[in-house]
């Protein structure tokens, strides 16, 4: 088994390896071992015990007890911007947090970069990252062919998707001179 870390989440292996974004992932021995992973918030810090199976155990695995991997998406400056812009008030842990529509994320982002942003823009460049992970096998970001859906629920499940994979997460608030607190 590997061990990596996806942007800017360091992991400490063992209590004594720390690894970082741009790091080789550290195969890990047979047994048992804990990782300390940092949160969304820099003052978290969460125990993970992990065991590692090895060949001579596999004929006792239950089936679907493999190891799923995180899955981290590349997203460029533009889209990261906009999509925390669309995604702050979530990423700020607002209770019954409401995304951003692309004209309030317009309005936010000409501040940001004054003349650049339009609510058709955003909502094309949300639109290409929704299909984007779609066509990477993230479920639930594109209405099946032939169906109609509302736009604003693929939209929160994209938001959903990159938060949850810490493609996206608090520390980006920066992008927007916002405190994570």
């Amino acid at each position: 088994m590997l061990v990596g870390t996806c942007p800017g989440r360091p992991v400490r292996v063992g209590g004594t390896q720390v690894l970082r974004k741009g790091d080789e992932p550290v195969p890990l021995a047979d047994g048992r071992t804990s990782l300390l992973v940092e949160g969304a918030d820099p003052r978290d810090v969460h125990l993970v015990r992990v065991h590692v199976v090895g060949a001579a155990e596999q004929p006792h695995r239950k089936p679907g007890s493999g190891t799923v991997p995180v899955r981290c998406f590349r997203l460029d400056p533009a889209e990261r911007l906009v999509l925390t812009v669309v995604a702050q008030r979530v990423l700020l842990r607002r209770p019954g947090a409401t995304l951003l529509t692309s004209r309030e994320a317009a309005e936010e982002l000409d501040v940001i970069q004054p003349g650049v942003w339009v609510p058709r823009k955003v909502e094309r460049l949300v639109k290409r990252v929704r299909e984007r992970l779609a066509a990477q096998g993230v479920e639930a970001l594109v209405p099946d062919p032939g169906s109609t859906g509302y736009d604003s629920a693929y939209r929160r499940n994209l938001i959903d998707a990159l938060v949850d994979s810490g493609t996206l997460g608090a520390p980006d608030l920066r992008l927007l001179g916002l405190d994570e607190d």
